[in-house]
């Protein structure tokens, strides 16, 4: 027979995408498993996602993912 890879394929979800986009994701991962049904070979597909305690929203009200732009600062007081 032969040696049968598995395809492992991996989608991260930040918790900030568009639902249109999080649907076409998914949708693409429910295609590729019928793919590999159809065509016999072992997939695994994961969407995974930040824990809450890393997740961007937590981030920006905690205050510890507020972005900074050091350049952006310099520019500004320049006259």
């Amino acid at each position: 027979m032969g040696f049968k890879p598995m395809v492992i394929i991996t989608t991260s979800d930040t918790l900030v995408e568009n639902p249109e986009i999080q649907e076409h994701y998914r949708a693409e991962h429910r295609k590729m498993r019928a793919f590999a049904k159809a065509h016999k070979f072992d997939i695994r597909t994961e969407i995974v996602e930040p824990s809450l305690l890393n997740s961007m929203q937590l981030k920006m009200l905690t205050g510890r993912g507020i972005p900074s732009f050091p350049a952006a600062a310099l520019t500004a007081h320049k006259t």
